[in-house]
Order: structure tokens, then C-alpha cells, then sequence
């Protein structure tokens, strides 16, 4: 099994067929088909399950996709690493949470092209949970995540920590000024639109009940940051998010919020990535001014959001 075999099997998985990925590839189908064959002989168990609508990975497979993923993407960074290359060059995957991938991903790619323009970035979304997820299998090289909990072989540089807040249009007229403190019990009686139990943010909201020994009793929950904003907007409920999560609509005057108190609700956003082995060249330099770029977008000014100590900075990779 060679450096290119491993290539293909990937573009298999990733390409949901032998006929897609010999296409992306380049090359005849039947010349696909026999080197996969060459690697199952080789190893001695079925690598793909080949269905009428494509393949997918058996266990087997998805052991060696998880690390063929890290040997390509070291790989592909043996010629700077050898070299000493100034510019990073290569392939850097990030994963955002979801609440603050409209607001920062897009400024996150403009400077990477500006900085780094031989890095290619893939930005992957979703929530925290997912997120780890996508770390651990190395999916993604680096991603900002949201604590509590976060699985042991992580490395993580606190960024950030933001107030979960509730949140509602104008026109609702609950009876608290903008930006005063409402309390969990108070919220705890407002038709709410939240997170699904199985998303990161219910876990600091589920921390809150127990501590306060109030439950909140939503009237609608749902995973989707966006379509929550979209339900509060047309006056269906009131929302509880991270400050992040809604600072636009603040801005365009959308919306107004109240921070929670007794017991007051706060996120702490990390940068994290594996322990387990070295990033590339390219992930050093993404990770690095991700974290840069995010903070200083922070630092211009979000209501509910403080930096973290400046001592928590990485120093994963410094341009020179």
C-alpha cells in the first residue's frame, strides 16, 4: 500500500462512489476498482460496503480513513517542513461553531487569502459537540469550540467568554429595559425557543437548573441557530443564545436582549486541536490567526463578550 492508494480510498469515501472519485481523479474506473481490490488483499478485510446508490466505509474502512486523513495531510507538508519555506502552502481545515460562522468566517478567509495565499482553507460548521467529533476522527485540524466539557487529549487557548442571552424583538414589549439583567426564574416563565438537548449550549443551561432548582419548560426547541432567530423574529417565542450568536441583529436593531443572572450564564470559546499529533504547516498558521482575527474582532466591541487573558495566546505560528 502506497501514499497514492491511500489517496484514492479516500476520494472513494469522500466521492460516495468509485465512478465519482475516478472522475475527480482522473483516472479509468476499472484502474480504481483494482487498486482497492490491491488494498483489501493486502490488509486482509473489507475496507468498503458497495451498495446500488455508491459505497461506504465498514469499520474496517473507517479506521483507515481516519488515518489516512492525517498521513496525506502530513504528507503534504513534507517539502515545506524539509525546506523551511517561509509561505505555508497546503490544505488547513477549521470547524466554527455555528453561532458565529456568518459573523467571523468569512473575515477569518479574506485575511488567510491576504496573509497565507497558498493555504487553502475548508471551514466546517456545526455545533460544539460535532465539532469535537470532527477532531478526534481528523476531520478538521483545528476548530473554535465552547467549553465545559471538552474530551482529554485537546489541546485549548481560551479566547473569549460571552453571556448566554435572552432575546426577543422590540415590538414583544417584555417589561425590562434593553441590556438590563433578567433573572433564570423570570426567563423560566417566557414562551422559549432553545437548543436541542443534544447540542453544548443546553449543557450550561442545564447546569443552571440545576444550581437554581428552576426548570425552563421551552416551548420549542430546535438545532438551528438560524431557524431559532427566525422563530423569535416572527414573534413565536422569545430565544436564549450566546451574545455572539445575535450581535448583528442588535446592530441592525432586529432585536433587543437581556443578559441572565441568578445564576448568571456564561461560554467560554476555545481554540482546540489534537494532542496527538503535530499539525501542518498550513493548520499552525490557520490556527494561529483564527485566533488573532476572532479576537480582534471581539476586541472592537460585542456587548457580553470579554477577552481572555492575553497570556492565554498560542504561539502555534508566527509569521516571518
Amino acid at each position: 500500500m502506497d501514499i497514492r492508494q491511500l489517496r484514492y480510498f479516500v476520494a472513494i469515501v469522500e466521492n460516495g462512489s468509485f465512478l465519482a472519485a475516478a472522475k475527480k481523479l482522473r483516472i479509468a474506473q476499472p484502474a480504481l476498482s483494482l487498486h482497492m481490490r490491491n488494498i483489501e488483499d493486502e490488509l486482509g478485510v473489507k475496507l468498503l460496503h458497495r451498495q446500488a446508490r455508491g459505497v461506504v466505509p465498514t469499520e474496517a474502512g473507517d479506521r483507515l480513513l481516519r488515518r489516512a486523513k492525517i498521513v496525506l495531510a502530513e504528507f503534504s507538508q513534507i517539502q515545506s517542513d524539509v525546506t523551511g519555506l517561509e509561505a505555508p502552502s497546503g490544505e488547513a481545515r477549521i470547524g466554527l461553531p455555528a453561532n458565529i460562522t456568518d459573523l467571523f468566517g468569512v473575515r477569518l478567509i479574506q485575511a488567510s487569502r491576504s496573509v497565507y495565499p497558498d493555504v487553502r482553507i475548508r471551514v466546517a460548521e456545526g455545533m460544539t459537540p460535532s465539532l469535537l467529533g470532527w477532531l478526534v476522527e481528523g476531520d478538521v485540524d483545528i476548530a473554535m469550540v465552547y467549553g465545559g466539557s471538552i474530551p482529554k487529549g485537546l489541546a485549548i487557548h481560551h479566547a473569549w467568554t460571552e453571556e448566554m442571552r435572552v432575546f426577543g424583538p422590540r415590538k414583544m414589549g417584555l417589561d425590562i429595559k434593553a441590556d438590563q439583567p433578567i433573572t433564570f426564574a423570570k426567563t423560566a416563565t417566557l414562551p422559549l425557543v432553545i437548543p436541542g438537548v443534544k447540542r453544548g449550549m443546553r449543557d450550561v443551561l442545564d447546569a443552571a437548573m440545576i444550581s437554581s432548582g428552576i426548570a425552563l419548560e421551552p416551548a420549542i426547541e430546535i438545532d438551528s441557530y438560524r431557524q431559532i432567530k427566525q422563530l423569535v423574529e416572527g414573534q413565536q417565542a422569545y430565544g436564549i443564545l450566546p451574545s455572539t450568536a445575535i450581535h448583528q441583529e442588535i446592530l441592525d436593531g432586529r432585536f433587543i436582549s437581556w443578559p441572565i443572572v441568578e445564576p448568571r450564564i456564561e461560554l467560554k470559546a476555545y481554540l482546540s486541536y489534537l494532542l496527538s499529533h503535530p499539525l501542518s504547516t498550513p493548520a499552525l498558521a490557520l490556527g494561529q490567526l483564527a485566533y488573532d482575527v476572532l479576537r480582534g474582532m471581539v476586541a472592537e466591541g460585542m456587548t457580553g463578550v470579554t477577552l481572555a487573558p492575553a497570556s492565554n495566546r498560542p504561539t502555534l505560528y508566527e509569521k516571518t
